[in-house]
């Protein structure tokens, strides 16, 4: 089910008026049936993997409680990250794997490609459960010993399907509290829910076609259209997703439940490090907690740590999607991540508006590798960019600018001011004039049809 769609808006106010109407302890059962039923809207037959996934963390944590023995709990920890892992690596990995070996081998043994889809959220529902059990494991929290709130924790459904990625530590306890709903809290839970719809269907969606026609075929056009998408995409796949996570940040606000934010504003960042530190901070996090630490981190010789380094950004990279090019994105921000912290000492003599500049610059450049279908299609968008500029031959329809420029205002201005804490220090009329703004940029900005999240793929 879709954030964006008309079952959605019937969903949100359908659930929050039963969980209204329930006694506390049945609340939980509630929101689990909900969860459930908005993934099955996709394929009720992949609810088993979130199922298994739950049960077998849900044993391995319970196990972990009474195990001392050191060889015992880490068999039991690769119990976990052997099954959750490898449904990962299969569903996701699978097709990519045997397309490269295929790559490598005569074409009379070429393998048949296997017929795999992959389950929506995936990705996310396995790092968060794979949180837990390894927080269980190093004993930083207590394993849950209610299955139904487990459950609850794994499968919540704002955050389902394309994060924040949640800690348990978080999580778990605001889920086991079932707070009564309050008009403050419905009233945050809206905002954030109407802005979010805005950032994505007003403009990413907007967006997205000028996108899509420069990337079909990069080759028919020139520097300046080149120039166009890449400024473009940047923002449409940061008002796509920061548009989702606003969403569920406000749909479990409705329910009392305060998740993470997952973006900071990430283009006012002058340092790669300051842009990962904005940018969904939840798996940057993720990765930093549970890769980058247990290497060694920063506590080791310059040259294990560069490769702690490169370790982590490659890993996001492939986290996105199985393609060379998704690994060649995060290669490309850690090798920019090594060169900032070798000229740090210098940089800071540059000018704050100068380091803005080249950040910005790189990171958009590198967007280039994560909206490429493969490694030609890059090439050809960079050979674009170097060409002598010319006439604009893309089709940017003013509604596309529009929400372009709009973006880039409230960013500028908002910084990193949530919607929901700027409309606490504002007047009832300024804020009914801002709502009356965002009803009408969703209804008459937004293009028939919309698309998917883009982090729905991953």
């Amino acid at each position: 089910m879709r954030f964006d769609s008309i079952e959605f808006l019937l969903f949100l106010p359908l659930v929050a008026g039963l969980y209204a109407l329930l006694p506390r302890g049945w609340r939980w059962i509630l929101l689990l049936i909900a969860s459930y039923a908005f993934y099955a809207f996709w394929r009720v037959d992949y609810l088993g993997l979130i199922v298994l996934s739950t049960l077998i963390d849900y044993g391995v944590s319970r196990r972990l409680e009474r195990v001392e023995n050191p060889r015992w709990r880490t068999a039991l920890m690769g119990i976990s990250w052997t099954a959750n892992l490898g449904l990962l690596a299969y569903f996701k990995y699978g097709n990519w794997v045997v397309e490269n070996l295929n790559g490598a081998l005569p074409p009379e043994n070429a393998l048949g490609l296997p017929n795999i889809l992959l389950p929506v959220g995936i990705s996310f529902y396995t790092f968060q459960t794979l949180s837990y059990t390894l927080d269980v494991y190093h004993r930083r929290i207590q394993p849950e010993r209610h299955l139904g709130y487990f459950a609850l924790y794994v499968t919540y459904f704002p955050q389902l399907v394309a994060g924040p990625i949640e800690r348990f530590d978080r999580l778990g306890p605001q889920l086991r509290l079932s707070e009564n709903l309050t008009w403050t809290g419905v009233g945050r839970g809206l905002q954030l829910v109407l802005f979010g719809l805005v950032l994505k269907s007003a403009v990413a969606d907007s967006l997205a076609p000028v996108v899509d026609a420069f990337y079909e075929q990069p080759e028919a056009y020139g520097s300046l259209d080149a120039a166009v998408a890449l400024l473009f995409y940047a923002f449409q796949i940061y008002a796509d997703f920061a548009g989702y996570s606003l969403v569920a940040i406000g749909s479990a606000q409705i329910f009392g439940v305060e998740l993470m934010n997952n973006f900071s504003a990430p283009y006012r960042a002058h340092s790669i490090a300051g842009f990962w530190q904005r940018w969904h901070v939840s798996l940057s996090t993720w990765f930093r907690d549970y890769v980058y630490i247990p290497l060694g981190g920063n506590r080791t010789s310059r040259w294990m740590w560069a490769r702690n380094i490169l370790v982590v950004f490659g890993l996001s990279g492939l986290w996105h999607g199985a393609a060379w090019t998704f690994l060649w994105w995060g290669l490309g921000h850690g090798l920019l991540f090594l060169i900032e912290r070798r000229v740090q000492p210098w940089a800071y003599k540059v000018p704050v508006v100068l380091r803005w500049l080249g950040v910005q610059a790189g990171v958009v450049l590198l967007w280039v590798w994560f909206r490429s279908p493969d490694a030609s299609t890059a090439q050809a968008v960079f050979s674009r960019l170097l060409e002598v500029p010319e006439a604009l031959r893309l089709s940017v329809p003013p509604m596309a600018v529009g929400a372009w420029l709009g973006l880039a205002v409230w960013e500028a201005w908002a910084g990193t001011r949530r919607l929901d804490a700027l409309m606490a220090q504002t007047s009832v009329g300024v804020q009914i004039a801002v709502y009356a703004l965002l009803v009408y940029g969703l209804i008459v900005g937004s293009p028939p049809g919309g698309a998917e999240f883009i982090y729905f793929r991953f």
